[in-house]
């Protein structure tokens, strides 16, 4: 009696040589299983095949999905080594593999072809249109063994009758109850600066989608890559700890003493300000008006950052005080002063730093435009090296965050 080797997985088969290797092919189903079994052969002498096989398996050719995967593994290939070398263009940014090979491929040629392919691997014109187009991930529509089930039941019996509700108990007033979670502080890295920042934004883009995706998506690198791991969060492909990580990997990258890792600390308006502060767009649109003859001169793009430090003067002379310095301020009957300044538009996001001032000194925060408004959504407090926060929702209602306690639970 011969028994095969037939009990063996493709890993646990790693570093089993057999000096006889018996193997029955017949059931095996594609060529990595063929490989698997007969590697282990330490010479085709010693080799037994006991029936037949499908040749087709390993002489047909790859498979179009295998082919495919191949594919984007040459491509991400090329990605790596372009990275390294610093020739990477930055409209790279996804995590998302689908969406990485789709946001490099629109800088590239339609005759593009990783420079080490096999040229089995080629692929035919419409191949890259088709790739760009792919989705991010496969939607599969939430069928469950319950549903399947309870279309099988018979109607009519009691038991199956609908449970009445206590009237007034509706959907909507259990989602208005519903208590927001945020990130857990990471107590091998210290994560409460980040975590503070990262845990507003979800929130703000939970209220506020449409303005705060355009903003992120919009404003420089680091915020778009927030923005991907935002939407992976809530679709649960990854955990909102790892969305953290993921852009504090790349803060280090950015800035290595600034954001160590470790117990060590790194400063909140640090993140606030790499993270928010826009490359190219919005401006800011201001309009000067003469104390005498009363003439106004607009002034369309004064540049746009995110962290503004507000002294006792408070937050409307301080950003009238910094807009006066970005732009050139006209002259006319006489020259303007910073009472002479109105906002007319501004950016999505504004973060106000209030440095060892006390609290009982700033009776009133107020920023006076005239065709915009801002609403007050966070406040970050800081004390013992650590960093908390109150969140105002839509409704007004305030939520305190503090990622060492509740695990995350507001």
């Amino acid at each position: 009696c011969v028994l095969p080797n037939f009990a063996m997985t493709d890993y646990a088969s790693q570093g089993k040589t057999r000096d006889v290797n018996v193997v029955d092919l017949n059931n095996l189903r594609s060529h990595q299983a063929y490989y698997t079994a007969l590697s282990r052969s330490a010479q085709a002498a010693a080799t037994i095949i006991l029936q037949g096989f499908d040749r087709r398996k390993i002489q047909g050719g790859l498979s179009l999905d295998l082919k495919n995967e191949f594919r984007d593994l040459e491509i991400l290939d090329d990605m790596t080594f372009r990275e390294s070398s610093g020739t990477l263009p930055l409209s790279v940014v996804s995590p998302l593999r689908n969406v990485r090979i789709a946001e490099f491929l629109r800088t590239q040629d339609v005759s593009y072809v990783p420079p080490h392919m096999h040229t089995s691997l080629h692929w035919p014109k419409s191949y890259i249109s088709e790739l760009i187009l792919r989705p991010s991930h496969t939607v599969y529509a939430a069928t469950t063994a319950f549903q399947e089930q309870a279309s099988k039941r018979k109607k009519g019996t009691k038991s199956e009758q609908p449970v009445k509700r206590r009237k007034g108990a509706t959907i909507e007033s259990t989602m208005n109850l519903s208590i927001p979670s945020g990130l857990k502080w990471d107590n091998q890295n210290y994560s409460c600066a980040y975590d503070v920042v990262i845990t507003s934004l979800y929130y703000l883009w939970l209220e506020e989608r449409t303005c705060v995706t355009s903003y992120l998506q919009r404003a420089n690198r680091i915020s778009a890559l927030l923005y991907d791991n935002i939407v992976q969060y809530s679709c649960a492909q990854l955990t909102f700890e790892r969305c953290r990580d993921n852009i504090r990997v790349a803060l280090h990258e950015i800035n290595p003493s600034y954001f160590p890792y470790g117990q060590s600390y790194c400063a909140l308006a640090d993140v606030a300000e790499i993270l928010l502060t826009p490359v190219t767009v919005p401006n800011w649109r201001v309009c000067y008006s003469c104390s005498l003859c009363r003439k106004t001169t607009q002034i369309e793009k004064v540049p746009v950052k995110v962290l503004y430090t507000v002294s006792e003067l408070g937050i409307q002379d301080d950003l009238c005080k910094y807009l006066s310095t970005q732009s050139r301020i006209p002259r006319c009957c006489t020259e303007y002063s910073v009472a002479d300044l109105q906002v007319l538009e501004g950016p999505a996001l504004l973060v106000c730093y209030i440095h060892r001032i006390s609290i009982n000194n700033l009776q009133n925060l107020q920023l006076v435009v005239s065709s915009c408004s801002w609403r007050l959504c966070v406040c970050v407090y800081y004390g013992g090296a650590h960093f908390t926060m109150r969140y105002v929702d839509l409704q007004n209602r305030t939520w305190y965050y503090d990622g060492m306690q509740r695990n995350g639970n507001c």
